[in-house]
């Protein structure tokens, strides 16, 4: 199994680490990477993670609706950021 980098450093955000945050460790993987790299595909959330097309898009949906990503679609292109 290859281990992702963002999956061995950890990192402490206290805005996104409140209680009503209650995040798994994927989507804390994928925050560090939205920090460093400015957005995510769904592709990318999956090779991240190593877990599937529709885990990855529940996980990214949920980070959605607690207003932490925000979607962009433009075309066949879909990514997320993180909400401003």
């Amino acid at each position: 199994m290859r281990v992702s980098k963002y999956a061995v450093d950890s990192y402490y955000s206290p805005s996104f680490s409140e209680p009503h945050y209650d995040m798994g460790q994927r989507q804390e993987i994928a925050l560090q990477y939205l920090r460093e790299r400015g957005r995510i595909t769904n592709w990318e959330y999956v090779n991240l993670c190593n877990v599937g097309y529709r885990t990855a898009h529940r996980d990214l949906c949920d980070l959605i609706d607690k207003g932490v990503v925000r979607i962009f679609k433009m075309g066949r292109s879909t990514y997320y950021a993180l909400e401003v």
